[in-house]
């Protein structure tokens, strides 16, 4: 379990989570926005040397396969087939089996030559939950506590973007932390990633 943000001593406290595990009146609001989708993910040997990440986009519920080098270019990274859950817990069933056997199966369509090169290995065929927000975008914002001299703000709903879009959050953040956010190259941003913008509504 994640500590309580009122039992850390520090002034600034950034949570980054899928909030499967926080549980504080902090994260009221941000608990109807950011909820949890199911992810597929393997490893396979870079048989071709690809030096560019891309995707795949698939009829649904594949939607969008992400394919994404290691460091060092010896594998890739293969991730996709996404189930919306909520606030729940992965629940082993028929449908996710079938989920994960029909994410197999595609990879083996586009990827032949690397699943053929991996099958003397022992790779990884697994999933996580992920963080996601109705509109796709992430949430970046400050949270208002009863402890004036601490701050704690909150940096999450990424889906699957989150690698990519690190960097451009910690800049965002450092100007929220910074109250410079309305006068940057960023402030744009900011206003599109703030927690009260109606995109966020559930129908």
């Amino acid at each position: 379990m994640h500590p309580h943000p009122h039992l850390i001593s520090s002034s600034k406290i950034i949570l980054a989570s899928s909030l499967n595990t926080l549980n504080s009146s902090l994260l009221d609001n941000v608990l109807l926005a950011v909820q949890g989708v199911l992810e597929c993910w393997t490893k396979l040997p870079n048989v071709h040397s690809i030096k560019n990440g891309f995707k795949i986009a698939e009829k649904e519920p594949i939607d969008v396969i992400n394919v994404t080098q290691s460091h060092d270019e010896q594998h890739l990274y293969i991730t996709g087939a996404f189930a919306f859950c909520g606030h729940r817990e992965i629940v082993q069933s028929p449908y996710l089996t079938q989920l994960i056997e029909l994410f197999n199966s595609t990879i083996h369509s586009y990827l032949s030559d690397e699943i053929e090169a991996s099958e003397s290995e022992i790779l990884p065929k697994r999933f996580c939950i992920r963080p996601m927000t109705p509109d796709g975008m992430p949430i970046i914002t400050q949270l208002s506590t009863e402890n004036k001299k601490q701050q704690v703000y909150f940096v999450a709903g990424t889906n699957a973007g989150g690698f990519i879009e690190s960097s451009v959050l910690a800049a965002i953040l450092l100007d929220l932390i910074e109250g410079s956010t309305s006068d940057t190259n960023l402030c744009h941003v900011y206003r599109s990633l703030r927690l009260d913008r109606n995109t966020l509504l559930f129908n």
